[in-house]
């Protein structure tokens, strides 16, 4: 981040608010006033200011992670806020052991009736414990689709789920787990679970009693055949040529199109998997695109930004880390895309939730420091953007995951001591609009 060769910031006291600026006296954004902190872009044509408060704690062994916001009723779109009736939102979030929400009860978790606050009812499971369940679970994105003429109604949509691994060449795998054994000294290894990575799944259901019962009409999208015959990227020698895609997933609508953004592991790294090498480093973004979310998909590409290394044409810097993106229509412009990014890279002190805007999804502009963490370890830090926005009386609503259970080991930061939050960041919905405008004139990929 300093000196990382994009976006700027002004550098919060990691002892305080890591997502507040300093004001000429001292005091952190308008944290004077008894108002919420504030977050800066400093750096580009915008200089955004974000209101940015903590708007949900978990209780302790909470292992919820890789948040998804949607509005089940309407696009999202900046006039929203005009109709009469607020739309509901949803709130959705992988959840199973902790601290890491995997090996056992992999599951998605749906929170009905949010408010903008995220104050939301109990939450239910809407997936079950099957191997391809736990397989899409593990990675899910979602999103909806409309019946024409029916897009704002509570029927005509199908909820969409889509998400899965590939990996151990697509065959049923045992997964173990250490526990202590009867000797205070003796660690024993069980097997929890069995996992089935074979790919991309697509989850639909018509109805919210379908959806809420889990009996989700499934299909395979994307098989190992479909993503090497589509390009997709995977450079580890423990996994090549074969993407697992072991980070998170990004569904995104434009222009006709659904947009599918996934981990591009760019490091070869050693093909011993016990060194650090062999595993972490090197992550970046990839993309696909079809007319049709069951397919046909594109080529992938490796998503370029300005001011960032071209992985394209040019070699790859293990010490960076785009860890995954959120990636939805921009609500100020809905012919654009607006992504958040999490991002670390080694030796930096700070690993961050950036911005970028798009007009095709492949090319980006430069990344923009959103949110701000000190705790980092093995290539990842402990924020995550929520996939998903929400617009409300005239701002535009984005929420950061910080304090991910899991992500940063005991040993560097007592990460299960630390707790896990969702922060809010607003900003008004005419100043977002003006950014993306000078956005726009700026980057030379839309024009």
């Amino acid at each position: 981040m300093e000196g990382s060769g994009f976006g700027t910031w002004r550098k919060p006291d990691p002892g305080r608010c890591a997502t507040c600026t300093e004001e000429p006296d001292g005091t952190q954004g308008s944290a004077k006033a008894g108002a919420d902190a504030v977050a800066q872009i400093t750096h580009g044509p915008g200089n955004l200011r974000f209101s940015v408060s903590e708007i949900r704690r978990f209780p302790p062994g909470d292992p919820a992670r890789f948040f998804s916001l949607v509005e089940p009723r309407a696009r999202f779109h900046a006039r929203d806020n005009a109709h009469a009736r607020t739309p509901e939102v949803w709130l959705l979030a992988r959840s199973g052991n902790w601290p890491s929400a995997d090996k056992i009860n992999v599951r998605v978790l749906l929170w009905r009736r949010c408010d903008a606050q995220l104050a939301c009812d109990a939450p239910v499971a809407i997936t079950g414990n099957s191997t391809d369940d736990e397989n899409l679970a593990h990675n899910a994105a979602v999103s909806f689709r409309f019946s024409p003429g029916n897009d704002r109604s509570e029927k005509g949509f199908s909820v969409l789920l889509m998400g899965g691994r590939y990996s151990n060449n697509g065959k049923p795998v045992a997964v173990f787990s250490t526990v202590p054994g009867t000797l205070q000294s003796a660690w024993h290894r069980i097997r929890v679970a069995t996992h089935h990575q074979r790919g991309v799944l697509l989850y639909s259901a018509e109805s919210l009693k379908q959806m809420l019962a889990a009996k989700w009409n499934r299909s395979h999208v994307l098989t190992a055949q479909a993503l090497r015959q589509a390009g997709c990227v995977e450079r580890r020698l423990t996994h090549a040529p074969d993407c697992e895609f072991d980070g998170r997933l990004s569904i995104a609508r434009l222009g006709g199109e659904w947009l599918l953004f996934g981990r591009a592991n760019m490091a070869a790294g050693s093909p011993n998997a016990s060194k650090r090498a062999g595993i972490f480093g090197g992550r970046h973004v990839q993309m696909t695109r079809s007319r049709s979310i069951e397919g046909p998909w594109s080529q992938f590409r490796l998503l370029q930004f300005e001011g960032y290394p071209d992985y394209v044409t040019g070699p790859v810097e293990a010490a960076r880390n785009l860890y995954f993106a959120a990636v939805k229509p921009n609500p100020a412009n809905m012919s654009t895309l607006l992504g958040l990014f999490a991002y670390t890279r080694d030796g930096d002190n700070y690993g961050s939730v950036s911005m970028a805007l798009s007009c095709d999804g492949e090319h980006w502009s430069q990344l923009e420091p959103l949110a701000l963490t000190y705790r980092t370890s093995l290539g990842r830090g402990d924020i995550h953007p929520v996939d998903g926005w929400i617009v409300r009386n005239g701002s535009v609503h984005f929420y950061i995951h910080r304090g991910v259970p899991g992500t940063v080991p005991d040993g560097v930061a007592r990460s299960s001591k630390t707790p896990s939050i969702i922060e809010r960041a607003s900003v008004p919905v005419q100043a977002l609009g003006s950014y993306t405008k000078r956005v726009l004139r700026q980057t030379r990929f839309c024009f």
